[in-house]
């Protein structure tokens, strides 16, 4: 199974991907910005090209694209990653079966517990709060399978089975259409290595 959990602050995305470690025995990967100099295909696909649906094999990403997708405008940057890179990357993850758990809390909540944070966070609570509504549309523009994860209300267990029926629908999926390293991502990575 491939899980990417993306969401605001204090929503439990850490807290979900230790509950699926443990349940899965998953390969765990923390993202946050790209590397500079670095371009998004290699932080988000090239570690991960070699992945197939279907085997023991399990990835859980803690963070991953969709948050360079959101949190730029509120740090007042540009986003690193491109319309393009975005399509490579939904496209890549949409091909492996992966699930994008969307974590979600009650926005007064989020405020309490960022606000009650103070000087450890660069954010104000609105602004987490808000960041919130955000996420939820450019997670709404993806292809990707999308599940709301509520801490406290959503079972692990039930974030694992929807995991292993998106993986069970793209491992039948890729037997149709095999994967290889010829994929969209993989393609786009080496000319952004090697330009002509």
């Amino acid at each position: 199974m491939f899980v990417l959990i993306e969401g605001v602050d204090r929503t439990g995305k850490s807290t979900l991907a230790a509950e699926l470690q443990r349940l899965t025995d998953a390969d765990v990967h923390h993202f946050s910005a790209p590397v500079p100099g670095n371009n998004a295909l290699q932080e988000y696909v090239e570690p991960f090209l070699d992945y197939r649906p279907g085997t023991d094999r399990h990835v859980v990403l803690d963070r991953g694209h969709i948050g360079e997708l959101v949190w730029p405008r509120y740090f007042g940057r540009s986003s690193l990653i491109d319309p393009p890179t975005k399509a490579a990357i939904d496209g890549f993850l949409f091909q492996r079966g992966a699930l994008l758990v969307s974590t979600w809390r009650d926005k007064d909540e989020i405020r309490e517990a960022v606000n009650a944070d103070g000087a450890n966070q660069l954010l104000t609570g609105d602004e987490v709060a808000e960041a919130q509504n955000v996420f939820a549309r450019v997670i709404l523009a993806t292809d990707i399978a999308t599940i709301r994860y509520e801490h406290g209300v959503t079972e692990p267990e039930m974030v694992v089975l929807c995991a292993k029926a998106v993986e069970s629908w793209a491992e039948g999926f890729t037997r149709r259409i095999p994967l290889d390293v010829e994929t969209r991502a993989a393609r786009a990575a080496e000319r952004l290595r090697h330009p002509a």
